[in-house]
């Protein structure tokens, strides 16, 4: 059985084909994780999104912290250069 069957949700190339930047899609990330967490009950395989869903808010979190570091006014719609 595959944890992620909406592969669309953990894509790190974004919409269209190029690198994932926004922090709004790694907040959406964690929080699916959490979703599909919080639906199976497979110990082992909640543990597992819910570590996912710590690391998509913890990428979250530097990207804010990147932007501000940088003070760029409108994050969401910046991307880096990496």
């Amino acid at each position: 059985m595959s944890l992620v069957s909406d592969r669309s949700a953990f894509d790190l190339h974004g919409h269209a084909g190029t690198p994932m930047r926004k922090v709004s899609e790694y907040e959406l990330n964690a929080q699916a994780c959490l979703k599909l967490a919080a639906s199976i009950s497979d110990p082992e395989h909640k543990t597992t999104l819910l570590h996912m869903a710590d690391t998509w808010t913890l990428l979250a979190h530097g990207r804010k912290k990147r932007r501000s570091k940088d003070q760029l006014s409108n994050y969401d719609d910046v991307t880096d250069e990496e």
